[in-house]
Formats: C-alpha cells, sequence, structure tokens
C-alpha cells in the first residue's frame, strides 16, 4: 500500500474515530433525557399528598411537563460535552386538613398555580455524564389572569443535585426515590 493510500486510510479512521465519539456521548444524553421525560409522563396527572411541610393535605393536578435539553461541545479534553436539562412544571393545588374533604375538591387549573423550574447542569466525564450543578425557582399565581411572581430560587450542588427525590432524580440517571413526607395517594 502506497504513502498516499495509508494517509487517506488514516484520515478516514480519524474522522470515523472522532465521529463516533461525539455520537456516544450524544446518544447517552440523549437516553438521560429520555428517561427524564418518561418519570415525568408515569407521574399521575392528579394525586393526594400528607405534606408534611406543610402539615396539611394537598390535591395537585398537573399540566403536562415540559423537558428541554441542550448539548455543547467544548474544547476540554477532562469534559469534553457539557449539557443541560431543563424540567418545566405546572400544577394547581389546593389543600385542607381533611384527607376525604381534600379529595373531593375540583382543582382548577386556573386557580393557584405553582411553575417549578429546574436546570440541572451536567458534564460528559470518565464515559458518562455527570451532574454538576443546578437551579430551580418556582413561581405562583393566585388566578390564571395574574402573572407569575417568583415565590423562592436556589442554586444546587452536585451533592444536592444526587440527594433529590421523585422524578427528577431519573433526570440524572438516579432511582426515583419518593419523599418520606409526602405520601401518594392517587384515587
Amino acid at each position: 500500500m502506497n504513502t498516499r493510500a495509508r494517509s487517506c486510510m488514516l484520515s478516514l479512521a480519524l474522522s470515523l474515530a472522532s465521529s463516533s465519539a461525539f455520537t456516544e456521548p450524544l446518544a447517552e444524553f440523549d437516553a438521560l433525557a429520555k428517561l427524564c421525560r418518561e418519570a415525568f409522563d408515569q407521574r399521575p396527572a392528579v394525586e393526594v399528598v400528607y405534606a408534611e411541610p406543610v402539615k396539611a393535605w394537598v390535591k395537585r393536578q398537573y399540566a403536562p411537563t415540559t423537558v428541554v435539553v441542550r448539548v455543547q461541545k467544548t474544547s476540554s479534553s477532562v469534559s469534553p460535552f457539557v449539557g443541560q436539562i431543563e424540567v418545566t412544571q405546572t400544577a394547581s393545588a389546593h389543600r385542607g386538613d381533611d384527607e376525604n374533604a381534600v379529595r373531593a375538591l375540583d382543582v382548577s387549573t386556573n386557580e393557584n398555580v405553582m411553575r417549578s423550574v429546574h436546570r440541572i447542569s451536567l458534564a460528559f466525564r470518565d464515559d458518562g455524564w455527570t451532574p454538576i450543578s443546578g437551579t430551580s425557582h418556582v413561581d405562583v399565581r393566585r388566578d390564571g389572569n395574574d402573572p407569575f411572581t417568583r415565590a423562592e430560587s436556589s442554586k444546587h450542588s452536585r451533592e444536592a443535585l444526587l440527594e433529590m427525590q421523585g422524578p427528577i432524580a431519573r433526570c440524572m440517571g438516579q432511582p426515583a426515590l419518593f419523599s418520606r413526607s409526602a405520601l401518594t395517594l392517587v384515587p
């Protein structure tokens, strides 16, 4: 085989290896995003829970969850790709002291609306995606005609992200464990 043919084959092999190196992390990120979407799709549209933080029974009606993903190639050899998963959940809720009374409530999607947005930043390191940081905020409105107002906002370390439970945990490849403080009771 002549030098030119070897050079062309080497160039083709490097191109294919580079393409494969780019394709695998993207395919893994897509799989992670799919797990995230499925976790929220499997959640009941209506749930009745005892919410320990507010010491009350709560009935929530969820709108479909939106999951947006972004991936970017970097110049870093340690983390050649970074990605972000943004999950937006909207729910209407009413609460009360008695489980049966709360179950009977008609929850309107136009009243007592809460919108929560979680942004999880991940990096591709050591042949896998790992969470590195995150943010979340909660916006509320009492009536469908009112604008949302910011109720709370927080930043999350990698360690805090890995301790999250519920469907959001699946967005980081973790099992969707649920909080002991909220018992889900679906009619």
